[in-house]
């Protein structure tokens, strides 16, 4: 029978995996998993299962990173797939004419949604020839989403066709009112599929083999400290300006939940309800408090040269919104200039003319290489440069000392701990 092959080079699979794929294949659902019960590994099993059981036709693939696509591939790979049959991927460098062979032919395609989108309404794409769509991190989905547009565009012209959603996001599931409610009317499924710890199979396949854990416990570095009490600092300045600017009740809302919660979410929370009222100022400052909040968990795991360039994007970014906005209120708070020359000095070191360390190009925001004559603490005439060679900065020379990140040294200690408990054996 068609199951019996399926199942053939899954044993080695858990079997709550197993179960996961089985109930998958027998009805439409959005399936949770909690973090570290490898979605990856179930949704790789489910796409070989499906893809087997129809060889006829495509299956779509939604929102799957390159770390996802990867993963897929090398997993059918090592299940003895063709390479014939191996995931495809179409993006906007994919001619017409190759995505419309691409859609015909392909076992397994990974497309992006607003490609597809645009497929779709041009007639491009033979709904009957996609045996389903799969849909990766389903909690992302939003009603003005391209992905919530494929797939209504989908739903109605096949009706047969199968559409199934995953997440290993519980968490943002919970966010916002009836989250779950709208993910599944938007993947157009009755069933939701829970995977928790503490499901009785999951339960009983963790318990089997019990970890060991060890913790270890990374302090910032000063600069690192002072970024993020800076950042604090300017998010608890624009929540009191939210409080002026809104009329709604922000009592319950503190700057010490920076830290531990998804700030942003709770004050988005609170405005939801009157979301299409509120002004632009409103709207930017919800915009500036989950940027800030972006910036304050990427802190500890970025390294110095992505936070500076993150931090770079976000604030150009806020300038361009501002235009429409009225101003970016958290680029005019002394803790946002703080936050910018510490940032800049865990990459760059500044010196006048004359010393003997290699000088650094500059290119302007336009793209422009030139040699500047601004002073090195002029913070705001800095963020539109970057680093691109070797010349000198006017009076003065910028070098490329980037601090190194404390995780690394904790690694080397790990690794060293590894290594000797290796040669111990």
């Amino acid at each position: 029978r068609d199951s019996e092959r399926v199942w053939v080079n899954l044993q080695a699979m858990l079997q709550y995996q197993l179960d996961a794929i089985s109930q998958l294949l027998e009805e439409d659902a959005l399936a949770v998993f909690a973090k570290g019960l490898g979605v990856y590994r179930v949704i790789a099993g489910f796409l070989k299962a499906a893809s087997l059981l129809d060889e006829e036709r495509t299956v779509l693939l939604l929102n799957f990173s390159d770390e996802l696509l990867s993963f897929v591939t090398t997993f059918l790979m090592q299940e003895g797939f063709p390479p014939a049959r191996l995931p495809s991927v179409v993006n906007h460098e994919t001619s017409a004419l190759e995505r419309g062979v691409l859609y015909r032919d392909s076992a397994l395609l990974s497309v992006t949604a607003r490609v597809l989108s645009v497929d779709f309404l041009m007639h491009r794409v033979d709904a009957a020839r996609i045996a389903g769509i799969v849909v990766a991190d389903a909690h992302r989905l939003q009603d003005s989403s391209n992905e919530a547009l494929v797939l209504r565009l989908y739903r109605e012209k096949n009706r047969k066709g199968y559409i199934k959603g995953f997440t290993d996001s519980a968490e943002a599931m919970m966010a916002g009112f009836q989250k779950v409610e709208k993910v599944m009317k938007l993947l157009f499924v009755r069933h939701v599929h829970l995977w928790p710890r503490i499901e009785a199979r999951v339960g009983a396949t963790l318990d089997s083999c019990q970890p060991r854990v060890v913790q270890y416990h990374q302090a910032l570095t000063h600069t690192m400290a002072k970024i993020q009490e800076a950042l604090v600092e300017v998010m608890d300045s624009c929540l009191e300006e939210l409080r002026n600017t809104s009329s709604l009740d922000l009592t319950g809302i503190s700057i010490e939940d920076a830290l531990t919660k998804a700030f942003d979410e709770i004050v988005r929370r609170q405005l939801e309800m009157q979301w299409h009222s509120i002004g632009a100022k409103t709207r930017q400052l919800c915009a500036d408090l989950t940027n800030l909040r972006r910036l304050l968990r990427f802190l500890p795991h970025y390294d110095p040269v992505s936070f500076l360039s993150l931090l770079d994007t976000i604030m150009q970014a806020s300038v361009e919104d501002a235009q429409t906005s009225g101003g970016a209120f958290w680029l005019l708070t002394p803790a946002a200039s703080t936050v910018v020359s510490l940032a800049k000095e865990r990459v760059f070191k500044y010196k006048q003319m004359g010393t003997k360390a290699r000088p650094m190009t500059v290119v302007d925001k336009d793209g422009v290489k030139r040699a500047s004559s601004m002073h090195a603490d002029d913070a705001d005439a800095l963020l539109t440069a970057r680093v691109d060679g070797g010349a000198a900065l006017g009076e003065w020379q910028a070098w490329l000392t980037p601090e190194q990140p404390p995780k690394w040294g904790l690694l080397l200690r790990i690794l060293d701990e590894v290594r000797g408990r290796g040669g111990e054996g």
